[in-house]
Formats: C-alpha cells, sequence, structure tokens
C-alpha cells in the first residue's frame, strides 16, 4: 500500500471531504498505515485537510485538482 492508492481514491471523489475512516473501510488498510500515509501527502502538500468540526482529534481530506504523484 503506498500514497498512490490513497491519492487514487480522493481524486475518484474529488471535491469530496473523506475521513481516515471512510479510507481504512474503503481500501481494506489498517488505519496506521492509513495515517501515516496521509500525513505524508500533507506534508508534501497533495492533499487538502481541515478538522472534522463534529469530531474532535479528526481531520477530512481532499485531493488537490493540480497536483500528482
Amino acid at each position: 500500500m503506498g500514497q498512490k492508492e490513497i491519492y487514487d481514491l480522493l481524486k475518484k471523489n474529488s471535491g469530496k471531504w473523506i475521513n481516515s475512516k471512510e479510507i481504512t473501510e474503503k481500501l481494506q488498510i489498517g488505519k496506521s498505515s492509513i495515517s501515516t500515509t496521509l500525513q505524508r501527502l500533507r506534508k508534501n502538500k497533495f492533499v487538502f485537510f481541515r478538522l472534522n468540526k463534529e469530531k474532535r482529534n479528526s481531520f477530512e481530506y481532499m485531493v488537490k485538482e493540480s497536483g500528482s504523484i
């Protein structure tokens, strides 16, 4: 599992905010792997992220239109 699978999922759902739990369920990958990879994508500015207003300490993610991995 790599950044590409998560990026592709976010790109497929372009325009929609997705949290890490949804990503974990859709890709059938462990939560810690997803979390680590999302941190790398955020650090490298391949995705937008925001704090989930309904759940504390939870982020939602969306792909940047112009970026690619």
